[in-house]
């Protein structure tokens, strides 16, 4: 089923929902704090959400590309300390690297595309498989592209558009995937711009779950008309999952045949 005209205000919104995030507009940030984010006055406490066997870093260097982990819901700020505005969340498990800058025992690294300061107290170094060994979905890649990515996930809302894609196949969100629920990820773009169940793959998400995720593009709106390859909008399972960083990112994609 075709998305309503509706979803043409769809991903503005959400791309102004998270620029208010990157402000660190006061009504967002009151809702990620009562979301379990670690506030200004025990950033830096150390050992809360930490686990005796995890060896969170305490202001040693790391080398340019080192991959991280997060331990627990932790601020992701613009400068090395709480002094500093917040950019946004980051939920517990996000995968981050490493710039290699250390300042007051917070690191520097990337998320998705932006450049941030994370406490050391709430990260570890990820010990096995980095991006560069992250295996890759069957087939061979015939094109590649650079895309801004937003977020959608099923509803009845007039916002979201339905439960269903183009052709009126229920919708399959990442989460789906990755619990082993879905054998791809819904993806919403211009309808010039590939063919129905193209087959893609994301960097940014290889490398964040550091396993193969086949995206195909099964769904389109009013937003994507003209916009080619430049925009993407990704299938996730609710409204927060589509604030997600990584999804609200630079994306690089590559086509799969």
């Amino acid at each position: 089923m075709l998305l309503s005209a509706a979803m043409t205000t769809r991903p503005w919104t959400r791309l102004a929902v998270v620029f208010a995030l990157s402000l660190g507009a006061a009504s967002v940030g009151c809702a990620a704090d009562s979301e379990s984010a670690v506030d200004a006055a025990n950033e830096g406490a150390g050992e809360e959400g930490l686990s005796e066997s995890q060896d969170e870093l305490r202001g040693e260097s790391v080398a340019a590309g080192t991959d991280l982990r997060t331990t627990v819901a932790v601020n992701f700020r613009t400068g090395p300390g709480t002094n500093y505005s917040r950019i946004t969340v980051l939920a517990a498990g996000r995968g981050l690297v490493a710039t290699g800058r250390t300042q007051n025992a917070f690191y520097e690294v990337t998320a998705g595309g932006n450049t941030g300061w994370v406490h050391g107290a709430y990260l570890v170094i990820v010990n096995g498989t980095t991006p560069s060994e992250v295996p890759t979905v069957p087939g061979q890649i015939v094109d590649s592209f650079v895309s801004d990515g937003t977020g959608y996930y099923p509803s009845s809302s007039a916002l979201e558009g339905g439960f269903n894609d183009r052709r009126g196949v229920p919708l399959k969100t990442l989460q789906q995937y990755l619990a082993g629920n879905a054998d791809y990820v819904a993806v919403a773009m211009d309808t010039n711009a590939f063919v129905y169940g193209t087959k893609l793959r994301i960097t940014e998400f290889e490398q964040r779950y550091g396993r193969p995720i086949e995206f195909r593009v099964v769904d389109t709106g009013g937003a994507f008309r003209g916009k080619g390859r430049s925009r993407m909008d990704i299938c996730v399972q609710n409204y927060n999952a589509s604030l997600d960083a990584t999804v609200n990112g630079r994306l690089h994609v590559q086509v799969v045949r």
